[in-house]
């Protein structure tokens, strides 16, 4: 009946406005826990001295908490931009750092011709998706990552390395917020990079 149907069109459009509701509650949440984040990691000593392997390591630890990630790295280019060496791997379920893990371009090129046009990548079935297609076989499947963030760390156009966010065995879609933190935290690594280099060349005067 007109009746019934009228009813059932209502209770379909609270249900869609309660679950507009939620996902806004939830983003609310999570920009709070962003902001603290990033507070924290403006607030640290690493950034000011140039401590790059001591501010990775908090990076990583602050962009699992936050995102949920079971998996953060930070890796660097080498001068020619042909290899990326891991500096820090932080792994949530176990709370260790790890480094030194070398990505060669052969394996990554399409993912790093995507970075020469983009400020990151985000991929939420890397099984599939074309610009990551080069190390399924190597990286994804061995360590069962489902989705991941990739965000470039830069200084003056200059790409440095990446800042990646992974999540493992389980389906993620990347939020616009999500993908905004991840720049804030490349930047605070790319500022440190910059420390670094002014600390360098104050030492040599």
């Amino acid at each position: 009946s007109m009746v019934a149907a009228l009813a059932s069109k209502e209770a379909e459009e609270a249900r869609q406005n309660d679950a507009m509701v939620d996902a806004g509650r939830e983003q609310l949440a999570r920009l709070q826990l962003q902001s603290e984040a990033i507070g924290r990691i403006s607030n640290s000593d690493a950034l000011l001295t140039g401590n790059v392997a001591r501010l990775s390591r908090e990076v990583t630890e602050e962009a699992a908490r936050v995102t949920g990630v079971a998996r953060a790295n930070v890796w660097l280019f080498n001068e020619d931009e042909t290899e990326l060496r891991c500096i820090d791997l932080y792994e949530a379920n176990t709370g260790t750092h790890t480094a030194g893990t070398i990505r060669r371009q052969e394996h990554f090129e399409n993912e790093f011709r995507a970075l020469k046009h983009a400020r990151h990548v985000d991929v939420d079935d890397p099984m599939t998706d074309p610009r990551t297609t080069g190390y399924i076989e190597a990286y994804l499947k061995p360590l069962h990552i489902t989705s991941m963030l990739d965000t470039v760390l830069q200084v003056s156009g200059k790409h440095l390395g990446l800042l990646c966010f992974e999540h493992v065995a389980q389906p993620h879609h990347w939020e616009r917020d999500e993908i905004t933190f991840a720049s804030q935290l490349a930047d605070k690594i790319g500022l440190a990079i910059t420390n670094r280099t002014r600390q360098q060349a104050l030492e040599k005067l």
